[in-house]
């Protein structure tokens, strides 16, 4: 019961900080082109369009992703909770695995 415990309140925490970082920043400069905005996915500017979608879907994703983990020590990243748990590092591995094997069979 601990682990579904900490399972759930990990998730609840991971979501809450996703969530925070995808709420648009208030600024008083002059507003950025649509396909410049950090929440915009479309065409980019000097790029085919579904070239353009897809730079602007993997620069979303690779901050979204990163942000959470940015100040995390190698301590941190490595922690295993129990024998039955993966450690942050391993995910993001995981991750990084998953999006090098889409390339490949797709491009």
């Amino acid at each position: 019961m601990a682990r579904r415990g900490f399972l759930r309140s990990t998730a609840l925490i991971s979501s809450g900080i996703i969530g925070m970082s995808m709420m648009p920043s208030v600024s008083h400069g002059a507003e950025l082109p649509a396909d410049e905005r950090d929440n915009v996915i479309g065409p980019r500017e000097g790029f085919a369009p579904q070239i353009g979608t897809l730079l602007s879907m993997m620069t979303w994703m690779r901050r979204i992703i990163l942000s959470p983990v940015r100040d995390l020590t190698v301590e941190q990243l490595d922690y295993v909770h129990d024998k039955n748990s993966n450690s942050i590092g391993s995910m993001l591995f995981h991750l990084a695995a998953t999006e090098r094997y889409y390339q490949i069979h797709t491009f």
